[in-house]
């Protein structure tokens, strides 16, 4: 017998019994005639013995079989002492007789006590200084904006005497050794030192041969005179809250820092808080809004543009009370049926499954037939409903439900004609296509409205090649039981077929050019007809029409014939577009297209809400390397790095050409990133953070209107 916990077995013995403090077990061993208590590096408590103890009572044996064992037994042990000793391989505290505790009268099988749980990290702000290194504590307090005075001994021998308290804030981490680390200050107070910089060491005494000759001038001996009870970031009032407090004060400034044409060392804002700083230090409450240092350092800033278009308010509303109860901001789609029924806003759901049933009903999608009559290459596909929150500008909508088939299960059509489909292939308008229609639009002050057509999939007309012969069978969804002996025929197309968007688009095509509508270039899904002599321009998403035209009586009727043919609602002028919001001035020629909203829920989906703003997509003077790649990248560090670089891809796709060289450098190592480029990503998140709300700005009045044209390099 091969134990598989030890490897070779190491001893021999009958069990006795199991521990009832540790996950050991009790034998007697037959070598050194001792009991010996052995510790199993895994227990097997659902096993033989430990699941039974019970097992070990031997049963009733007649005389004739104890016999028969007593004679076997005495032919084993006459056999074994004509052999020699074996060698004892075992460890000298294997080998040692352990006494044998009082065992209770019934063994019983003790479980092993689960191990506790390890302890949460502790947070930066309730970490002690004690136990951080010089790297850590300087870079702790370069990261929340920690301004604190210096003493008067800080002074440097060249400075002239301060005219005010000495207010210092940290710019950036020097690394000096393996151990040891300096943070650069920057002087926010007197005027007389402004701008000027000073090295101080966390921890560590002045070098003995340089100008402090050492003694101790460090970060925490400033601190302790200031603040002699401070152990931790939270003692000198630096919390989650103060951070978050930082980045809604750097927002509020940073368009005043683009903004500026020339220094702004004499505006009146940086002025006034020069004034105000030194007296909230005098009365300790100045780390209760530390951005006014940070304020100051970035109003001396060089000026620089974004090209981006400011919209609204920097800071957005963080409640959001316009939904149903139970609903949040946070409030995620339920992934099935059963989390669902789980959600607070179960009695929601169970409305819109309702409704999204009585809709299928209504439009005769199926009809109920027989399983007996089904032939035997028939196949019945499963059902399941797909739940959606559906937000508008960043507040509740509507909840979603769709009846979607399982067509994971259906195969395209061999040359054979075995399958379920033939084609699934479906033209959506480009990007691009959306940003030229809305900036004709905006040119020839066209109006723009928006048409949704409901269950737009079920309105199309199955195609041919749909189906084994022609026929698709579901079965009922989950919570609309059917009975078992009936299943349905589709008589429309269903959410979840591969064909059905194909189907939905051949269908309104047909509509369309009944029109008179033609297609616009290489956008198969981008329309143009003239109707009394005006042009309406139209682009079609699957169910999201985007009409335009300059005369408000032929687009309103226009959009009525639409709407008698397809059941769908008029949403009135464009607001929202793919996620995309758009605000429009017809009578100041503007159009602005931006993706705050989204852009938001990026940030706080990779915690980047509160990180303060950059000022630059990427650092300065950046170059990313194969060479820093990471061939084997931690899974929620490579997770991560991937999220953040498909995150970009649809705002660059859409409204931010700014973040365009970001997103391609970064996308080169998703394979493998690095520490280098995740921090370049990072870097990308910051002015993400601090640009979220822009977007791009169609004017009336620009050069060369109505003309596409760009530039070519010649090489």
């Amino acid at each position: 017998m091969t134990n598989k916990s030890f490897g070779p077995r190491y001893a021999e013995g009958i069990y006795l019994h199991s521990d009832s403090a540790t996950p050991s077990v009790w034998m007697f061993d037959m070598i050194s005639k001792t009991t010996m208590m052995v510790s199993d590096f895994k227990a097997y408590h659902d096993q033989f013995p430990m699941r039974d103890p019970t097992c070990l009572v031997s049963a009733a044996f007649s005389h004739k079989d104890v016999q028969a064992m007593h004679t076997e037994d005495a032919i084993d042990d006459a056999d074994l002492a004509a052999q020699p000793a074996p060698p004892l391989t075992r460890s000298r505290a294997q080998s040692l007789p352990v006494p044998l505790p009082a065992a209770p009268s019934v063994p019983t099988a003790v479980p092993i006590t689960a191990l506790p749980k390890p302890p949460p990290p502790v947070s930066i702000f309730d970490q002690p200084f004690s136990s951080m290194t010089e790297s850590q504590l300087a870079a702790a307090f370069l990261n929340n904006n920690v301004a604190f005075v210096l003493p008067s001994q800080y002074r440097p021998p060249d400075f002239p005497p301060p005219e005010a308290d000495m207010i210092v804030i940290g710019t950036r981490v020097q690394r000096l050794s393996k151990l040891k680390s300096a943070l650069w200050v920057r002087f926010l107070s007197p005027p007389s030192y402004k701008d000027k910089k000073l090295q101080l060491y966390p921890r560590s005494l002045e070098p003995h041969k340089g100008p402090g000759q050492g003694q101790d001038f460090s970060l925490l001996s400033a601190l302790a005179i200031q603040y002699p009870s401070a152990l931790t970031l939270r003692d000198i009032g630096i919390t989650e809250r103060t951070r978050a407090a930082t980045t809604a004060a750097l927002l509020q400034a940073l368009p005043t820092c683009h903004k500026t044409t020339g220094s702004s060392t004499d505006t009146a804002p940086v002025s006034d808080h020069a004034r105000v700083l030194p007296a909230a230090v005098r009365h300790k409450k100045w780390n209760d809004n530390v951005l006014l240092c940070e304020r100051l350092l970035r109003a001396d800033s060089a000026p620089f543009e974004l090209p981006c278009l400011p919209t609204t308010s920097a800071v957005p509303d963080e409640n959001d009370d316009t939904g149903p109860p139970g609903y949040s901001r946070y409030t995620q789609d339920p992934s099935h049926r059963g989390e669902a029924m789980r959600h607070a806003l179960k009695p929601e759901w169970i409305k819109a499954e309702n409704l999204e049933m009585a809709g299928l009903v209504r439009r005769k999608v199926w009809e109920r037939v027989l399983r007996s009559s089904l032939q035997s290459y028939d196949k019945v596909f499963a059902t399941r409903f797909h739940y959606k929150v559906k937000r508008k500008r960043g507040k509740f909508d509507k909840l979603k439900v769709r009846l979607v088939i399982q067509g994971q299960h259906m195969r395209r059509k061999d040359a054979t004609g075995k399958g379920d489909y033939t084609d699934a292939f479906s033209p959506v308008p480009h990007a691009s296509g959306l940003r030229i229609l809305l900036a004709i639009a905006t040119e020839n002050d066209m109006f723009t409205d928006h048409v949704d057509i409901s269950q737009a999939f079920t309105q199309g007309d199955l195609q041919p090649g749909d189906g084994y012969m022609g026929n698709l069978y579901i079965s009922a969804p989950p919570g609309f039981p059917e009975d078992p002996e009936y299943c349905y025929r589709l008589l429309k197309p269903l959410y979840g077929m591969p064909s059905a968007a194909r189907a939905w688009f051949q269908t309104m095509s047909a509509f369309l050019k009944q029109e008179g509508c033609s297609k616009v270039g290489y956008e198969e899904s981008m329309w143009k007809t003239t109707v009394n002599g005006h042009d309406i321009l139209l682009a079609a998403h699957i169910d999201d029409f985007l009409l335009a035209c300059r005369d408000r009586p032929t687009l309103d009727a226009f959009r009525s014939r639409l709407l008698d043919h397809f059941d769908g609602s008029y949403e009135g002028e464009i607001q929202t577009y793919l996620g995309c919001e758009i605000e429009r001035d017809i009578a100041k020629g503007t159009t602005s297209l931006s993706q705050k909203h989204y852009a938001e829920e990026v940030l706080r989906t990779y915690n980047a809400w509160d990180y303060h703003p950059s000022a630059t997509v990427l650092p300065p003077n950046l170059r990313l390397r194969k060479e820093d790649c990471d061939l084997t990248p931690d899974p929620a560090f490579h997770s991560r790095y991937r999220g953040i670089v498909g995150s970009l891809d649809y705002l660059v796709n859409m409204t931010r050409p700014d973040l365009a060289f970001a997103y391609s450098e970064l996308s080169k190592y998703v394979q493998f990133p690095g520490k280098l480029h995740m921090a370049a990503a990072e870097h990308v998140l910051r002015y993400l953070r601090g640009t979220y709300d822009k977007g791009i700005l169609f004017s009336r009045g620009v050069k060369n209107a109505n003309l596409l044209w760009g530039w070519v390099d010649a090489d």
